[in-house]
């Protein structure tokens, strides 16, 4: 799986669902208000791995290849069947037996989250930066504003605090903190260009915070 493919993200920025899923300062999920409990860390790393795939779908051998490399395959597919099972048994405790298939689903060669009744914070946070980046390069300034602004809001903290290092959610860590970066220097330079300086220096010194949840909390984003 590609950064690229990885980020196929919904065109609604504002879509929402009964599954809340936060990458943000912490990987968490939740199904109409109640957390998953994970039988085991595997199984958490592999719905982690198919939220951010496209359409949230991926085959099993892209699976087996991404967490058993080098295994036999026979082996490998057992221990798919095994995590996925597992990621049944977890959904089922925080929602109930009803709510399985609508949630994840196995068919075929394709192992899946539903997308549409999910909420992911990081793909509505690329879907916004991408807006604004868009906005920004035409010169419609309130509306890059807009969508920058509600991206620095879902940026509750570094992707990975918390969890067990993924080379490949390091990658995407540090695309996210380099989008914020560029989101927040532009919403200085325009505010600049606009003679705002207040609004200026107060996004500014969001440019120097490690922990951005700390300014969103103090109402650093008004």
């Amino acid at each position: 799986m590609t950064m690229q493919e990885a980020f196929e993200f919904e065109t609604d920025p504002s879509v929402s669902g009964p599954v809340l899923v936060r990458f943000f300062g912490g990987f968490a999920v939740t199904i109409d208000g109640q957390a998953i409990p994970w039988v085991r860390r595997m199984d958490k790393r592999i719905f982690r791995y198919l939220l951010l795939a496209p359409d949230g779908r991926c085959t099993r051998k892209d699976l087996t290849d991404a967490f058993w490399p080098g295994q036999d395959e026979a082996a490998a597919l057992g221990s798919l069947r095994t995590a996925c099972s597992n990621i049944r048994k977890a959904i089922s405790l925080a929602a109930g037996p009803q709510r399985v298939d609508e949630c994840f689903s196995t068919t075929g060669d394709a192992v899946f989250v539903n997308l549409d009744i999910t909420n992911v914070d990081v793909r509505r946070y690329l879907a916004h930066v991408t807006a604004g980046n868009t906005c920004y390069l035409t010169a419609d300034v309130q509306e890059a504003l807009v969508h920058y602004k509600r991206a620095l809001t879902l940026y509750s903290g570094p992707i990975g605090w918390g969890d067990e290092p993924e080379p490949w959610l390091e990658s995407l860590g540090q695309e996210c903190s380099a989008f914020r970066t560029i989101a927040l220097e532009r919403i200085v330079r325009m505010f600049r260009e606009d003679g705002d300086t207040a609004q200026a220096m107060k996004y500014g010194m969001l440019l120097a915070d490690k922990y951005p949840r700390r300014m969103a909390a103090s109402g650093g984003l008004a």
